[in-house]
């Protein structure tokens, strides 16, 4: 099944090569000779371009002198068996061919003998090549492969002058390629097994129409970094830099339609509309936009649906992440012609990839971005789950390794679970019991997030971050850092994630800190819900029992941690959070410090507990007044009572206002010697 799909690919490729062939022996028309001298010039240039490996025909020409045209109509191109190592050649048949106002055949015929393309004159080719009514057949191994190409026409092919530091060979050949516009009407490629019924495999597809405007590579990437590779290493590194310096003014793909189908696996793709519009080399695109998107897909029982209304991004810009990327393919391309194995440890991703992003990402995205809206985006997984998306929204605008002065991002979304359960489909059978433990299988999700920034003086306020499901809860989080100045992130950008010790080289980095920060659960029914699921699953029968469990595990928490660690008002603490599980509104947690927390003033506090009390950690039940945690100095949490002990009793022990008498200092210390000895 694999070699025949390779062959039927290869196959597809080979018919576009010959189309190529066609045009090629199209190029070897000149101006100003009678039609007979132009058709055997082009008879001439289709036998040298298809050699051995094909004949071909055609049924009759005509040349206008007035028009400089010349159209060669129903063309036949025989691809030889022996050349395809196949039982049957493959026959190709093209009802048209024209081509309007070519070059002189000297001139062509020089540009295509060329090996160094370096200190050429500006030329052009053509003003248009049209070709029409394409068609191939052929059958192998049970699959008939059926080939359509309606129309082609590509508009005035030329080369632009290139200077004496041009890419020499093929490479410079098609950087100085540039032609107005290619559009081609419709493709269409149908693979079919129609001998074997019962193992059915079937592969169509049918784009068009494909407009692409002024497309070329660009005139001169930059180098790749140095690299020990191989010759061939490189040249596959070269294919990757070749593929991102593809540049269009305009790139559109109408009335896309791609099916198949493998034996129990089935696949439907179509797209009404893709555009791509200012296409720059390296990853550079002023606006996408997409529409209608519908896609299916059955395989191992299982049936998945997505559906898109429209996306639209403006002004990306990833040429910076293209240019670090290429260490990675060198390294992943090193791997696969070593015969390695293709999967990657967590260890080895951590490693390529720390060459890649930089610490600035840890703040920022690591391309520009205008901004993007998706709406109307939909899915199902057997007809039972469904889920979708009523409208996303990112504003920037964003700049790579930069925080942006004010970002805005909103989600609406949706996901509705099973209302029957089908223990013969795992994927109805778990996603019912998980709406079972929420008591409800339809679930609204709205986000909210924004920032604002001040490159100046490096402050970065979070003023809203929420995430919350209709009836259920509300997750909300507000912060404050500061330090994070513009100068900052320009040198965060420059140290890769996998060079952790130039951090210390970044002085102004100990100046980053913390000045507030907040989170907040709204409770509506969850923690009931999960109270009750909890009691259902231990067949206990009052959600009371349920709830004092809770309460004697937070009591055991805060025992073994937060009392260990010196915290003084466990009590308080623990009673705040019983009131919480009584009466479940809200709760809140943050850090308020008395001035930013920043490492400089971290390395300032000699003590460990003062910079548990610096941080100010606090904890807010139901709206009530904060209770700020307390900590003793933990060289006098080994004196203090045992960690068994009642927080409520060590709490009252603590804050007991009685004075005590001291012992002289030498006396304590005879008494601590004695109970070593």
């Amino acid at each position: 099944m694999e070699s025949s799909s390779k062959s039927n690919r290869n196959k597809i490729v080979l018919i576009i090569l010959v189309i190529a062939a066609v045009a090629v022996g199209l190029f070897f028309f000149f101006q100003s000779k009678l039609s007979d001298e132009a058709y055997k010039t082009f008879e001439t240039a289709m036998n040298q371009g298809l050699g051995q490996a094909a004949t071909w025909e055609a049924g009759s020409h005509e040349f206008s002198l007035m028009k400089k045209t010349l159209t060669v109509n129903q063309v036949k191109v025989t691809v030889k068996k022996e050349f395809l190592k196949t039982e049957k050649p493959l026959v190709i048949d093209v009802a048209q061919v024209k081509i309007k106002n070519g070059p002189r055949l000297n001139e062509l015929e020089r540009l295509l003998g060329l090996t160094d393309w370096r200190s050429q004159k500006a030329t052009h080719i053509f003003d248009e090549l049209a070709l029409s009514d394409i068609r191939a057949l052929h059958s192998e191994n049970d699959i008939t492969l059926n080939f359509k190409l309606n129309s082609w026409v590509i508009a005035n092919l030329g080369f632009l002058e290139a200077g004496p530091d041009q890419t020499p060979g093929p490479l410079g050949f098609l950087r100085s390629a540039r032609l107005d516009s290619s559009l081609i009407d419709q493709i269409s490629i149908a693979l079919d097994n129609a001998q074997n019924p019962e193992k059915p495999q079937k592969v169509h597809l049918a784009v068009g129409p494909i407009n692409l405007v002024e497309p070329h590579l660009a005139d001169s990437p930059k180098d790749s970094p140095a690299l020990d590779l191989s010759e061939e290493q490189l040249a596959s590194l070269n294919h990757f830099k070749l593929l991102t310096s593809f540049s269009c003014q305009e790139f559109r793909i109408q009335n896309f339609k791609l099916q198949s189908e493998f034996e129990e696996s089935q696949l439907s793709f179509s797209l009404e509309d893709l555009l791509e519009r200012g296409m720059s080399s390296q990853g550079r695109v002023k606006l996408a936009s997409l529409k209608n998107l519908d896609f299916s897909m059955v395989v191992e029982q299982i049936n998945a649906v997505i559906k898109l209304g429209s996306y639209e991004m403006t002004d990306l810009d990833y040429s910076r992440f293209l240019q670090r990327a290429e260490k990675v393919v060198a390294s992943l391309i090193a791997r696969t012609l070593a015969g390695e194995n293709s999967d990657l440890s967590v260890d080895e991703v951590t490693a390529i990839y720390g060459q890649v992003f930089t610490y600035a990402n840890l703040f920022a995205l690591y391309f520009d971005l205008g901004h993007i809206t998706m709406t109307d985006f939909s899915g199902s997984i057997n007809d039972a789950l469904t889920f979708g998306i009523s409208k996303f929204n990112l504003q920037g605008p964003l700049k790579a390794g930069r925080i942006p002065p004010k970002l805005t991002m909103g989600l609406s979304a949706y996901f509705n679970l099973p209302t029957q359960d089908n223990p013969d489909d795992k994927v109805i059978h778990e996603t019912y019991k998980f709406g079972q433990i929420f008591g409800q299988t339809n679930f609204q999700i709205e986000t909210g997030y924004e920032t604002t920034y001040n490159p100046q003086t490096g402050d970065l306020n979070l003023a809203k971050n929420s995430f919350a499901i209709k009836d259920l809860f509300t997750l909300s989080s507000t912060g404050h850092l500061t330090g994070l100045t513009e100068s900052l992130m320009a040198d965060l950008d420059n140290i890769v994630l996998s060079d952790f010790l130039a951090l210390f080289s970044v002085k102004e980095l100990f100046n980053v800190g913390l000045v507030d920060l907040q989170l907040t659960l709204e409770n509506q029914s969850l923690v009931t819900k999960i109270f009750e699921a909890i009691a259902q699953q231990t067949g206990t029968e009052d959600i009371i029992v349920i709830r004092e469990m809770a309460k004697a595990g937070f009591q055991a928490m805060a025992d073994e941690y937060l009392m260990a660690k010196g915290v003084t008002n466990v009590g308080e603490l623990v009673q705040a959070v019983n009131s919480f599980l009584d009466q479940p509104q809200s709760l809140s947690v943050g850090a308020s410090p008395s001035q930013a927390f920043t490492p400089a003033y971290v390395m300032s506090l000699t003590d460990e507990s003062e910079r548990f009390n610096a941080l100010g950690l606090y904890l807010s039940v139901n709206q009530n007044k904060p209770i700020k945690l307390n900590w003793l100095r933990l060289d006098d949490v080994a004196s203090s009572p045992s960690e068994s002990q009642p927080a409520e009793e060590f709490q009252n022990e603590t804050i007991e206002e009685e004075p005590v008498e001291e012992e002289p200092i030498e006396e304590q210390i005879i008494e601590e010697e004695a109970v070593v000895e």
